[in-house]
């Protein structure tokens, strides 16, 4: 299963980018209905148990991502709600933004760009068969840092490709850190 990210835009100057609320909600309302149908019922199953925590904790996990161009810095935060972990950069230690792409079970990446060259040039449209080579392409927006490390900020499947890399634009041009795609 994959949980996209969302953007939203707080202030002039300021990009969220982070689990949509939709999706707490929905594990939060999945928990709610087993602690009250145990409630109701008085019955505790550990089958039950086991979601119904696990649920509450997906309501109270977190992964946001604030890009600010009013103080220079992108921040971090992630893990379950009390709990968080903040990290910080200032834009000094970023070197730039970049979309990239790869194959999954590939060796030879030479493929993906291949198929990647074809689907833009509309030599090829993307087929949606369960096993097609192009449904195995993954997409990453990373950031890049001066001490060498990069950090993957996204990474999901092709048919997010146009969204990731319009995102990836934005945070370039609100940040005004380079992009490479």
């Amino acid at each position: 299963m994959e949980i996209p990210l969302s953007e939203k835009r707080k202030t002039k100057g300021t990009i969220e980018y982070r689990i949509h609320p939709a999706f707490r909600l929905f594990f939060l309302l999945i928990a709610a209905v087993l602690l009250s149908a145990s409630v109701l019922y008085g019955i505790v199953s550990l089958p039950g148990l086991i979601i119904g925590i696990v649920s509450l904790l997906g309501a109270l996990y977190t992964e946001h991502w604030v890009f600010d161009s009013t103080e220079n810095t992108v921040t971090y935060y992630s893990g379950i709600f009390p709990f968080l972990k903040k990290k910080e950069w200032e834009k000094s230690d970023i070197t730039g933004f970049a979309v990239t792409a790869f194959m999954k079970g590939a060796i030879d990446q030479t493929r993906t760009y291949d198929l990647l060259e074809k689907m833009d040039t509309k030599i090829a449209k993307p087929t949606l068969l369960p096993f097609a080579p192009e449904l195995r392409i993954r997409i990453t927006l990373i950031m890049k840092l001066t001490n060498g490390s990069t950090l993957i900020i996204d990474d999901s499947g092709i048919r997010s490709r146009q969204r990731l890399t319009s995102l990836a634009h934005r945070i370039s041009s609100l940040t005004g850190i380079p992009l490479e795609i």
